[in-house]
This record gives C-alpha cells, sequence and structure tokens, in this order.
C-alpha cells in the first residue's frame, strides 16, 4: 500500500519493503488466474472419457498477470539494486509469459540503474535472439557494454551472435576479433576464430 511505501521511504527500510514485494509478486504469479473466459469455462466443464488431453494451441491457460509489470517496477522502484527480482521478472515475461518486449522495458530501466551488472546485459541478449522481433535494436543496446574491457566473454559472445542474427555482419566481426585477440577463455578465442572465417566467406 502507499502506506507501506512511505513508511519504508521514512524508515530507511527500503530493501525490507522491497522483499515483501518480491514476495507478493511471486504468490500472485503463482496463483493461478481466475477462469473468466467462456472458451475456458467450456474447457473445465467437460470430460474426457479416454483420458486425453485438449490441445488448444500454443500460449493456451499461461494467463495474462495484468499486474505482473506493475509490481515489478514497483520493486525496482523501491530497491533499484535488488537484482534477483529484475532477473525474476525478465526472465518471467520473457520466456513464460511470451512477452519479450515487456522484459526488455524491465532490463532497460534495470541496467540504467545497475550497468555493470551482467547479468542483465545476458538475459536481455538471450531475450534478443529467442523472442525479441527487433535483434538490431537488442545489439545497439548491448554493443556500448560489450566494447569494455571488463565485460564478460560470454556476454561478446552472445552479442555477435545476436548480430549475426540481425544481419549486422560487421559488429559481429568487431566482437570475434575483440574475443580472437583478447578472450583468456581459449574454446572462446578458437570459436571466435571459426566464426571470423565464416563471415569473411560472406563478405567475399
Amino acid at each position: 500500500s502507499a502506506a507501506e511505501d512511505a513508511a519504508a521511504v521514512s524508515l530507511g527500510a527500503r530493501r525490507i519493503f522491497a522483499d515483501v514485494w518480491f514476495i507478493r509478486l511471486m504468490q500472485y504469479y503463482g496463483t493461478r488466474e481466475s477462469v473468466h473466459d467462456e472458451r475456458l469455462r467450456e474447457h473445465h466443464s467437460h470430460y474426457h472419457a479416454d483420458g486425453s488431453v485438449c490441445d488448444h494451441g500454443e500460449g493456451w491457460e499461461k494467463g495474462h498477470y495484468p499486474e505482473f509489470i506493475p509490481l515489478s517496477f514497483h520493486i525496482m522502484d523501491l530497491d533499484p539494486y535488488f537484482h534477483s527480482a529484475v532477473v525474476y521478472s525478465a526472465a518471467s515475461l520473457a520466456y513464460n509469459l511470451g512477452k519479450p518486449a515487456e522484459a526488455r522495458e524491465v532490463l532497460e530501466l534495470a541496467i540504467k540503474r545497475a550497468p555493470r551488472e551482467w547479468r542483465y546485459h545476458s538475459i536481455l541478449a538471450a531475450v534478443g535472439y529467442s523472442g525479441e522481433k527487433n535483434p538490431g535494436e537488442v545489439v545497439r543496446l548491448l554493443l556500448p557494454v560489450v566494447r569494455q574491457p571488463d565485460c564478460p566473454t560470454m556476454l561478446k559472445n552472445q552479442t555477435a551472435f545476436l548480430s549475426k542474427r540481425a544481419g549486422e555482419y560487421a559488429v559481429a566481426a568487431e566482437i570475434y576479433r575483440d574475443i580472437a585477440e583478447n578472450a583468456p577463455e581459449r574454446e572462446y578465442a578458437e570459436r571466435a576464430r571459426r566464426e571470423l572465417e565464416k563471415l569473411e566467406g560472406v563478405a567475399r
């Protein structure tokens, strides 16, 4: 409630109240939504004598959970550095609720507040090549990060892969070249060299 949040600010207990709201978010998402849709009511009222299961198509009964996004942002406002809550919200939106654009909104806000939290960028890259309609836009967001010298090689590799998917071959080559020359992990460096050879073939 607003009164609880005011108390959190006045008492300096933002993290505690963020924990409380995160528990509420998980309880909300873990509770099956009420069945309002007529098709759902009909489905639950009929009986399969042979034990078979209906196939109603992709996304059947995944739920909508309209309060999920507002609750996620509310938790982030209470505690901007509650990293686990951000990861939970973004992953749930992208992979369970089928809302990659909304997951990206959560991650972009979180990244503004904690630009060195590599998990956010890694999930953003994963969202980019699993469900995002505009992977090139995700590449644009990730590029300043992967050009940092302390960026993890795994994230660089994810971004290079996503760049290829978006048709940004020059960007992919730039990242793979950096990995090949500077990655401390031998496996990543060797893979990057192989990818560079493939990209050179495409360029010809």
